[in-house]
């Protein structure tokens, strides 16, 4: 019975920080893979034709329980003509170990920042790790980042 009484103890607990974290981001879904290293790369526009910002951030997300973890940041690299950005990076991550078993897969997605206007925010939900024999084109419009390809 005391057993009982910690677990739903500390399940309550977990539920409620959870919850008290309403500002973190729940996508419906999220691009699972293998928890090991990666290339990350691609290309990202704005839908409407504006500029990039010298300020313009992507992040990599793991969607995690109780609140997701922010697993790697790094500035755009804009183009000349400031129309389209890029970024590229190696990266290995996985989501720890449970009884000391690791976590085979890892879901992750990106968050682009302050790219076609200061303190905008888009999310995408598919991270595209497979097709680097097509470029990778994020492109951003109403808080959403759509995958799209180029030859």
């Amino acid at each position: 019975m005391k057993a009982m009484t910690y677990f739903l103890l500390i399940f309550i607990t977990i539920f409620c920080l959870s919850n008290a974290y309403p500002n973190r981001i729940r996508t419906i879904r999220q691009t699972k893979v293998i928890a090991t290293c990666h290339n990350f790369l691609g290309i990202v526009k704005c839908r409407d034709g504006s500029s990039i910002l010298p300020t313009a951030k992507i992040q990599l997300w793991e969607n995690d329980f109780p609140w997701d973890d922010l697993l790697h940041t790094e500035y755009l690299i804009p183009s000349k003509d400031l129309q389209m950005a890029k970024f590229a990076w190696n990266g290995c991550y996985n989501d720890g170990t449970f009884l000391g078993v690791p976590f085979a897969n890892i879901e992750i997605y990106y968050k682009f920042t302050d790219v076609c206007f200061p303190g905008d925010t888009y999310i995408a939900k598919e991270v595209e790790i497979k097709r680097h024999r097509k470029m990778n084109v994020y492109v951003l419009n109403d808080g959403k980042a759509d995958l799209e390809y180029f030859e």
